[in-house]
């Protein structure tokens, strides 16, 4: 009787050991599962899902997981493909919208300044120049807006100072910012600054930004840059009227407004503006104070005597 309890119990500590070994195995081959399905959504990882145990259901899992891992990264890619293709479509129609448009506000422009009209046909002329400009402005926002996601890598990077781009492009402003009867205040920094980047995009920053504080300007812009410590700031400030509600708030959102829609604007301007920067390693802030006074501050790290890539 004693032999035959001894035997039964060494009989299910064998049995009880091997459903514990068992059960480690499963939650091990489970914990391995999770790993390899996590690793395997990433597009660029194709190694198959694998077992550790010869278990038929576990071999069935691992099966049904490669399946749908391969499908879900199928789906991905198709997803990225269409989106990638609408965009360029997008930039193609802006592209072919702004040919006409431009030569539309062209012959508007030629008729103002050569044609004779009374009063109320020179207002009609304004109004439809006024639109068309519009029109010219979403349509050079929407045009960015749909390249800012495509491949960025072919795009040329160089060193190069600037204070002159800044001069350059302040000098192209000055006219339409004093016509205004707004004040405008340069001080730039007299240290030759030199940033890596894509010379284009960051005139295109400068030129979104001076037109945001055109727009929204009450009496004053001002244009600053300086370096610190390591880095070139570029800041552009104008003050807001006091009857105007104005919020920072999901500012370099796209389609977002600044304003409570009584200026004109598509709310594209700044956002492109922000992804620019941060395609060229640089960053862009805002800030409004209780002085009324809006304020962007652009910053790239100063580039040394040789180029190196933007991170």
């Amino acid at each position: 009787m004693e032999i035959l309890f001894i035997t039964l119990s060494i009989i299910l500590l064998v049995l009880l050991l091997f459903v514990f070994l068992r059960c480690r195995l499963y939650k091990k081959q489970v914990r391995i599962f999770t790993e390899q399905t996590l690793r395997r959504t990433d597009p660029d990882v194709d190694h198959p899902i694998t077992v550790e145990t010869f278990s038929k259901d576990f071999t069935q899992l691992a099966d049904a997981l490669n399946e749908y891992t391969g499908i879900y990264k199928r789906k991905i890619q198709q997803t990225e493909e269409k989106s990638q293709n609408l965009k360029l479509i997008i930039a193609g129609i802006s592209h072919d919208f702004r040919t006409p448009l431009t030569a539309s506000l062209g012959y508007l422009q030629m008729i103002s300044r050569n044609a004779v009209l009374d009063d109320k046909n020179k207002d009609y002329l304004e109004i439809a120049i006024s639109k068309n400009q519009y029109l010219k402005s979403l349509s050079d926002d929407f045009f960015e807006y749909s390249l800012l996601n495509t491949d960025h890598s072919k795009k040329e990077y160089t060193r190069f100072a600037i204070r002159p781009l800044l001069e350059n492009i302040t000098l192209s402003h000055y006219e339409p910012i004093t016509g205004k009867g707004l004040d405008f205040i340069a001080d730039l920094n007299d240290d030759e600054g030199f940033i890596y980047a894509n010379e284009q995009d960051i005139t295109r920053i400068i030129e979104n930004l001076y037109s945001n504080a055109v727009k929204y300007a009450s009496s004053f812009i001002k244009l600053e840059s300086q370096s610190i410590s390591g880095e070139l700031v570029i800041t552009m400030s104008n003050d807001i009227p006091y009857n105007t509600a104005f919020s920072t708030e999901h500012i370099f959102e796209p389609f977002r407004r600044n304003t409570d829609g009584s200026n004109s604007g598509n709310g594209l301007g700044l956002y492109v503006a922000m992804s620019l920067a941060q395609k060229n390693g640089g960053s862009l802030t805002a800030e409004f104070d209780d002085d009324r006074v809006f304020s962007i501050t652009l910053k790239f790290k100063k580039a040394d005597s040789k180029s190196s890539a933007v991170s």
